[in-house]
């Protein structure tokens, strides 16, 4: 496991070095350098998409869009094809020229946030493994997100009384 960094884009950058194992002062050094420089030449939301995009979420997901479709998949219906009158359902992008939206655009308040809490520790915080720990972190990032206006006092209800995915849910 790899230690995280005190920022975002330091965590990028030494999830992108090869030498994370033996890193010498001078290695933390050029880490801190290339952050820098990432932070004054892409925009804040370019690094929080690429770091979730390059992060271990549990149960072989790597990548917000991984976990998406890992967790809550088979909940919106990742990679249904089309029902009977052609009309696409389902999200996900498996299938060439059929298009989907992406499994992470179209998650719940409540199942963004159960991802969101995983990033500290998807260890310990696995819906499956310890669904006390997963269930109270989510309940915690809806709070903050209905206390910053995110959501409405009716999404934090429906959030924190939600079901969290289930061994048979996970795809």
């Amino acid at each position: 496991a790899v230690q995280g960094g005190s920022t975002i884009t330091q965590q990028i950058v030494k999830n992108a070095t090869q030498a994370q194992s033996r890193r010498t002062v001078l290695e933390k050094l050029r880490e801190a350098a290339l952050a820098y420089h990432l932070t004054r030449k892409w925009p804040k939301k370019k690094i929080l998409t690429e770091y979730l995009n390059s992060i271990y979420f549990g149960n072989g997901a790597y990548g917000i869009e991984s976990a998406a479709r890992v967790y809550f998949g088979r909940i919106h219906g990742f990679d249904e094809g089309t029902d009977s009158s052609g009309t696409t359902r389902g999200c996900g992008d498996s299938t060439p020229g059929l298009y989907r939206p992406s499994c992470a655009s179209v998650l719940a308040p409540w199942e963004a946030a159960l991802l969101a809490g995983m990033v500290a520790n998807p260890t310990a915080f696995d819906p499956i493994a310890h669904p006390g720990a997963a269930k109270a972190r989510r309940n915690l990032v809806l709070a903050d997100m209905y206390a910053q206006h995110y959501i409405s006092h009716t999404q934090y209800v429906e959030g924190i009384n939600a079901r969290l995915p289930t061994a048979d849910d996970i795809e």
